[in-house]
């Protein structure tokens, strides 16, 4: 099972931290480097940019960035290894935001967005579970080169900080109001998972974790690991515009067969009919 920080909060709310803990001394042997990037900035500094808003508050721009900060990490990272001669192909979490240099500069770098990556790659699962246990603890502190230097000492990480701010306004600002087209750059092939709507007797919270926690999930991300894939829960409104022939579709019931008869076929996606198959 490729465990995420949520997933350790949501099953093990009381062995979390030790867990974390344990899992961080386990791995940082195998470990070449681990950086922790961070932004620091006064609130009310003015971001300007030529995206859909024009003018916010450094307080503001950075909450509505939370969904783009992952790849500005990338690019940062990506930076540094040009500068030293390294070759680099980051694989990141998904992320939304609109286009800005710093994007253009990272397609160089061919990357590889994934879909629910905390649950389907290794590699960001652990990046998920260092990064939270790390927020935890410099949230109780104030946030410095010094304590952020501190803390990956005390966990026996081979790391460094990477600061992300006001010399990289000219970068991750927005350069228009379009979205980041991630399309070609998506871990293939990527799993769908069908389900059937919500029964009336769970909640949304309940009807969350029974997928999330379900075999078939377990099969999906069974199949994306081994193939280097991504899982995602079938979205009809926005996923049947991006399908093609190296994506599968995960079904069980009837209803699932019905998309996969009407939306699959019609892309070339391929079908792994759901039985109670292994998964990890």
């Amino acid at each position: 099972m490729v465990y995420s920080a949520g997933d350790l909060k949501e099953l093990y709310p009381e062995q979390k931290t030790l867990l974390q803990e344990k899992f961080i001394d386990i791995i940082k042997n195998n470990l070449l480097q681990t950086t922790f990037f961070f932004t620091i900035m006064e609130q009310t500094r003015m971001i300007y940019s030529l995206g859909w808003d024009k003018a916010l508050s450094a307080h503001e721009f950075m909450k509505k960035s939370l969904l783009s900060y992952s790849y500005w990490c990338a690019w940062k990272q990506f930076q540094q290894c040009n500068r030293s001669g390294n070759s680099f192909r980051p694989f990141i979490d998904e992320f939304d935001g609109e286009e800005t240099i710093a994007w253009y500069n990272l397609i160089k770098a061919k990357p590889c967005i994934f879909y629910r990556g905390d649950m389907s790659n290794p590699l960001i699962a652990t990046c998920d579970v260092i990064l939270e246990y790390l927020d935890n603890k410099l949230r109780k502190q104030k946030l410095s080169d010094v304590t952020i230097e501190q803390e990956l000492k005390n966990l026996g990480l081979n790391g460094q900080k990477q600061y992300i701010g006001i010399p990289d306004l000219h970068n991750i600002t927005a350069t228009s109001s379009n979205h980041i087209n991630k399309t070609q750059f998506r871990a293939k092939p990527t799993y769908y998972i069908v389900f059937e709507d919500r029964p009336t007797q769970l909640n949304k919270k309940e009807w969350t974790d029974s997928k999330t926690y379900s075999g078939m999930v377990d099969f999906a991300i069974k199949n994306a690991f081994e193939n280097n894939g991504c899982i995602k829960f079938y979205d009809h409104k926005t996923d049947s515009k991006v399908l093609n022939s190296r994506d599968y579709f995960i079904w069980c019931s009837e209803g699932g067969k019905q998309i996969v008869d009407a939306v699959g076929k019609a892309n070339g996606t391929k079908e792994i009919y759901y039985h109670g198959q292994k998964g990890i």
